[in-house]
């Protein structure tokens, strides 16, 4: 089937580009600890990130129907920065 091939390279694409992302960020701001998680319907299954500290309240970012982000600890970020990266994301995934 043509359509799930395209839809299977298109999730591959996606977890790559976030594996890239999550470097830059690691670098661009120290201590941030971000969890990415593929979405299931209302279950989101992580996948890359932070495995140790778990924030009861983590800022989570639905980058589209797949994927998704959780930063347990926002509150070092400044707000321009959290904008920064919700933006960024956004138009990557979109």
């Amino acid at each position: 089937m043509p359509g799930t091939t395209e839809a299977a390279n298109r999730l591959a694409q996606q977890q790559e580009l976030i594996l890239h992302v999550h470097q830059e960020y690691c670098h661009r701001y120290p201590g941030l600890i971000m969890r990415w998680a593929r979405i299931y319907g209302s279950r989101w299954a992580h996948f890359l990130g932070g495995s140790g500290t778990v924030s009861f309240v983590p800022y989570k970012l639905a980058l589209n129907d797949n994927f998704g982000l959780c930063i347990e600890n926002p509150e070092i970020l400044n707000p321009a920065d959290l904008d920064t990266i919700i933006s960024e994301l956004k138009e990557e995934f979109a």
